[in-house]
């Protein structure tokens, strides 16, 4: 069998033993009876893996028996390695000083930097805690081990943690930590994908235990910490369990091995596609210090290496993934693919990878890799998206030879409904792609289906559609999509407030339904869909859950509330959106959500942040997916501007009192087709022919979802639409024939509070203004009975009003 690959020396790989460097355990801990009690004069943290990077700081530590905190005035804390590696101003002894304004810092890597605690005599703890510093999160510990011990020379492991989550904030204690009764460190194995035939080595490291076992194979009787080899059935992903148990506790902690059938690809192209890195959440960015494919052990090197799609430091880009050196890296901030090009096609039957200098939530751990000719046709030639592989949290270290499958390759399915909470009696849209899979089948009487595809269900009931591929080697894999029947009282789009808002919206992100008033008292005391609060690094994104039929055209009006009270300047934007995407009402624009959905989508933006190269900083934009249709900048219309904030030629509000935005969006289509915005009844976008159907936004009826994202950075906003009304079919126009019934015109005066209204009429009719705030009570009539006076075409007046978050008004013909 291969042996595991070391550290790199002078950029090149040595063979040798490097045992724990990648382990794939995650224990799952049972409750125990009580605290577990340890008594010692002297214990030792140290820590392993900080957050990020290698430096390690705490700005305090306590240790307690029951609820007491330990007294530490006298106790002697230093580091294990001796002096030097602390500041003068950060040293150990500030870690048990009581304020969290002072702090420890240590410059030795994780795994040679700790602490020492010197009680001066034996005392007994049960648990701890300890405090992020002034600064730098990712310096605080994620993985360490505590140890107790009488003479300073001896030392017994009492716990060990690993994947900690940290406080997001600076000066704070984590939740307390609880000493286990059984300590389990390590379950592992450096090879995780293997050929047909070959033992894997599994190494695992306990304290504490009386009993452990591992299963499958009946393995009992094991040492506390030991290694052993097992062979793996062919063509399988086996789960490898170990338990570890004494009468206070048990703990287990599983390792999948897979095996293969093996076999060599040939193509001039490989692609390699990131699916999952280690923290996708806490990793702003994909990093690789070297990617390189093998063939019979030997390298097989590229003309070149490109980064399709992605966003690279100048010194950090694509060609630093083969350079053979570990110094150096790849780093993409739009976690894109890699593709070698070869030069002509090669055989390659493994490949490697190698961690960068830091950030271990950067590294992948699931992925595809593609072959082709032609850039064109692809190829699967491996999918490891079944289980997490056992990246090396270790820096600047190599994997195993990842052997290609051959014809044990596990089929990629991509399954996605477009709506995970349904309202009953609408369709639900499945959609799928699947690569390597000879034959693709879905349960709840379907049967078998092609590769790609999709099709229209209608589940009355909470439902589980499961697909299922199968490879040439007879191989299977799965995908599952869960389907919830929901009956939401609102079925139609009428908010005037959302105090009645409910499960009929789907809030992603940071969306919520909030009342807000103690902070901002306009439009008054009711609740608001906020997408983001007024804070930093807020992504928000809110669906109506039920499609809109868009086919005949249609009409929304909105209040838009930009608003910061903070003092943060205010940022970024948000916007509305049309869309017919396949994950329906769970999508969630990736990158500047403001812009909206990059494909099957309209986005209408509402940019509040001068970049470099805005128009400015009062911009609405209309975007059909990635692609820019049209901007306007607001400065440029005369009865728009001055806007209420701060910076007048600026969208962002920040007196709390200061009415939303109104806008208004119609839809008509024909030849050409007609799309208008309005923003605070000024047109402002006026007939932008744009075809719903061609852009991906609407399905073959016309229908689609509607909803809105916002997003906040390092100067923020709160982005609210406080009401929000939307009509199916043609938006109300100008009557074309004289005389005709119909609103021609209409502009408000909010310091009069009075409004000027003009429409179609004869004198055989008389005509009333009305207003409502709902939609649906329209018995308050403004001004008198007006009658058509003999001659005219069209009818004008003035009527007054009383301001509310939302008002409408009709004129109604007698």
């Amino acid at each position: 069998m291969n042996q595991p690959f070391g550290y790199p020396v002078n950029g090149m790989r040595t063979r040798l033993r490097a045992p724990m460097l990648a382990a794939a355990a995650v224990a799952t801990l049972t409750a125990s009876s009580s605290a577990i009690e340890r008594t010692y004069q002297y214990f030792r943290f140290t820590p392993t893996v900080p957050a990020s990077g290698n430096l390690l700081q705490l700005s305090e530590f306590r240790f307690y028996n029951g609820e007491t905190a330990l007294d530490l005035s006298s106790v002697v804390v230093e580091n294990i390695n001796g002096v030097g590696q602390s500041p003068g101003g950060e040293a150990p002894p500030l870690i048990v000083d009581g304020d969290t304004g002072t702090k420890w810092l240590n410059f030795n890597n994780s795994g040679t930097a700790g602490l020492v605690f010197d009680f001066g005599a034996p005392v007994t703890i049960d648990s701890y805690d300890f405090a992020t510093a002034n600064d730098a999160l990712g310096r605080t510990p994620v993985n360490w081990t505590l140890e107790g011990s009488d003479d300073n020379l001896n030392w017994d492991v009492i716990d060990s943690v690993k994947g900690n989550p940290i406080p997001q904030a600076f000066f704070t204690f984590t939740p307390k930590i609880i000493l286990p009764a059984v300590v389990l460190d390590t379950f592992a194995s450096f090879e995780a994908i293997v050929v047909n035939g070959n033992d894997v080595e599994l190494e695992w490291v306990t304290f504490l235990g009386t009993d452990v076992s591992i299963s499958p194979g009946g393995l009992t009787g094991l040492n506390d910490s030991d290694f052993m080899f097992v062979s793996p059935p062919d063509d399988s992903d086996t789960t490898y369990t170990l338990t570890v148990s004494n009468p206070d506790e048990t703990k287990t902690a599983d390792v999948i091995i897979r095996s293969v059938a093996g076999g060599t690809a040939n193509f001039q192209y490989v692609r390699f596609t990131p699916t999952k890195l280690r923290n996708d959440a806490a990793a702003n960015s994909i990093q690789l210090a070297e990617l390189q494919f093998l063939n019979d052990f030997d390298p097989v090197l590229p003309v070149a290496v490109t980064n399709p799609g992605g966003n690279t430091p100048a010194a950090e880009g694509p060609d630093k993934v083969n350079d053979e050196d570990a110094g150096t890296k790849w780093l993409d901030f739009n976690k894109s693919n890699l593709v070698y090009d070869f030069g002509a096609p090669v055989d390659i039957d493994s490949y490697y990878f190698v961690t960068a200098n830091d950030a271990p939530e950067r590294d992948p751990v699931r992925w595809t890799m593609e072959g082709s000719n032609d850039q064109t046709t692809w190829t699967l030639i491996d999918n490891v998206n079944a289980f997490d592989f056992p990246t090396p949290q270790g820096r600047q270290s190599f994997t195993q030879d990842i052997p290609l499958p051959g014809d044990s390759i596990t089929p990629f399915i991509d399954f996605v409904g477009d709506a995970p909470f349904l309202v009953a009696g609408e369709p639900l849209v499945l959609t799928w792609d699947t690569q390597a899979a000879t034959t693709v089948s879905i349960d709840q009487s379907i049967g078998t289906v092609a590769a790609s595809g999709s099709m229209v269900v209608n589940p009355t009931v909470d439902t589980t559609y499961t697909i299922t591929g199968t490879s040439v080697g007879g191989v299977t894999s799965t995908e599952t999509f869960d389907v919830v029947i929901i009956n939401p009282p609102i079925t139609t789009i009428a908010y005037s407030d959302f105090d009645a808002a409910g499960d009929e919206l789907s809030l992603l992100r940071n969306a919520q339904i909030v009342n807000d008033f103690e902070n901002i008292t306009a439009p008054g005391d009711f609740n608001r869909l906020r997408l983001t609060e007024d804070v930093t690094s807020q992504n928000g994104t809110a669906w109506f859950r039920k499609r809109i039929d868009a086919s005949a055209g249609f009409s929304t009006t909105f209040g838009a509330q930009l608003i910061s009270v903070s003092g943060n300047g205010g940022a970024d934007g948000m916007c509305f959106m049309l869309q017919n995407d396949p994950l329906g009402t769970a999508s969630i624009p990736q990158g500047a959500a403001e812009d909206g959905l990059v494909a099957n989508a309209l986005n209408i933006k509402l940019d509040s942040f001068f970049n470099e190269g805005d128009l400015s900083g009062a911009v609405v934009q209309v975007r059909a997916g990635d692609t820019v249709l049209t901007s306007v900048d607001l400065n440029t219309i005369s009865n728009v501007v001055p806007l209420p904030g701060i910076d007048p030629n600026d969208l962002t509000m920040n007196d709390p009192d200061t009415d939303p935005y109104l806008i208004r969006i119609d839809y008509l289509p024909g030849t050409p087709n007609d799309l208008d915005v309005y923003f605070n009844n000024a047109l402002v976008v006026d007939s932008l022919d744009v075809d719903l159907a061609a852009i991906g936004a609407v399905d073959g009826s016309g229908t689609g979802y509607v909803g809105f994202a916002g997003r906040s950075g390092g100067l923020f906003e709160a982005h609210d639409v406080t009401s929000w009304f939307l009509t199916e079919g043609p938006p109300p126009v100008a009557p074309a024939t004289p005389g005709a019934f119909g609103i021609i015109d209409f502009s408000f005066d909010f310091a009069a509070d009075t409004m000027d209204i003009t429409w179609g009429s004869n004198d055989l009719k008389s005509y009333r203004i009305t207003t409502s705030t709902d939609g649906l009570d329209w018995t308050t009539q403004l001004g008198p009975i007006i009658p058509g006076a003999a001659g005219l075409t069209q009818t004008s007046t003035t009527v007054p009003f009383t301001e509310d978050s939302v008002r409408l008004f009709r004129v109604e013909e007698e």
